[in-house]
Formats: structure tokens, sequence, C-alpha cells
């Protein structure tokens, strides 16, 4: 799977507090520094370095380098083996799946992110079908379900071009706003 991905900073801040990195082609990481987070999100994404063990390395790596910088992030970060999903996300960014003309979300906002000293995680797994596209979005997302889907059915045969596709769809720029997409082919 390739995962492609494009963000976009709030119109009236000098700095994106959003970030998001991808592995290969199994591994996509988002996170979204909250407050002024002054970058702290770019900064922990560039520590990762591969191979990791599993996601929860991913979690206590960024969670460490968040608390030293004195920092809180959300996280959404996904492991793409076959045809398994393995989900872990802490505060309020989104995973969506798209399947079958109907958008589904995956985790659940979550009250302690990353820096937080514990971060509330939820995890999950999930079986994926053939050409079901995996939507990670930050809070900034706030396009309407039925613009958002339209969007998805629209380009989800050109993969590389979606996260564009769905910035330019949403006009509204009052936050940081990241999108990182994948299809399942």
């Amino acid at each position: 799977m390739n995962f492609t991905g494009a963000t976009r900073k709030q119109f009236d801040k000098p700095n994106n507090d959003d970030a998001f990195a991808v592995f290969g082609g199994d591994i996509a990481v988002l996170c979204d520094g909250a407050g002024n987070a002054r970058s702290a999100a770019h900064k922990a994404l560039a520590s990762l370095q591969p191979p990791f063990a599993n996601l929860g390395q991913i979690v206590n790596r960024l969670n460490t380098v968040m608390l030293g910088l004195g920092s809180e992030s959300t996280l959404v970060a996904i492991q793409v083996t076959g045809d398994l999903l393995l989900e872990v996300s802490a505060g309020d960014s989104i995973l969506m799946v798209y399947r079958d003309g109907t958008l589904h979300r995956l985790n659940h906002n979550t009250r302690r992110r990353l820096g937080s000293g514990a971060p509330e995680l939820c995890e999950s797994r999930f079986s994926l079908n053939r050409y079901d596209v995996i939507l990670l979005a930050s809070d900034g997302l706030t396009l309407d379900k039925y613009r958002l889907t339209e969007t998805v059915k629209r380009y989800m045969l050109q993969p590389s071009d979606l996260p564009e596709a769905i910035l330019s769809a949403q006009r509204d720029a009052s936050d940081d706003v990241t999108v990182v997409c994948g299809v399942n082919v």
C-alpha cells in the first residue's frame, strides 16, 4: 500500500503544528501539536528511525520526545499487514475507512494526548477489503461528511491526488489540517 499526504497551515499562523510521516508501504503516522506546539510534532516525527517492532514502539518514542519538548500532540498511527489494519491513536485526530460508498470512523477521541505523561490510547484492528480507502486526518478537517465522501469517491482511483483534493474541497483554514490516504489494492 502506498500512503500519500498533504498538509496546510492555519491562515494566520507562522507555523504548521501538524505533521505526518510514512514509512515504507505499511506504516503511516499523523501528529497534531496542541496549542502553540512550536513545530513539536515535526520534531517528534523526525526522531523516528525505522525499523519498528510494533506501533507501541512508535508511541513510546513520540511520547518521550513530546515530554522532553514540553508539548502535547494528538496521534494516529497505523500499520497495514496484508489485509489487517492495526491502529493506535490519542487525542482527537481521526482514522476512517471508506468502504462500499460509506465512510466509517475507526477510532474515538481520548482526553490525554502524547506528552501528557500517560496518554490515553485507542487501539484497534480492522480487516481491510480490496479498494478500501484509509484516511487519517487532524482535527482541522472540517469538511462535511457528504463532501468528504464525494471527494473520496471521485479520487479513490487516483490515490496520490486524494489528500490535496480533500484539502481543496475544504476552504476553511481556521486550523492546521493534514490528511494522509492509502488505497488497499
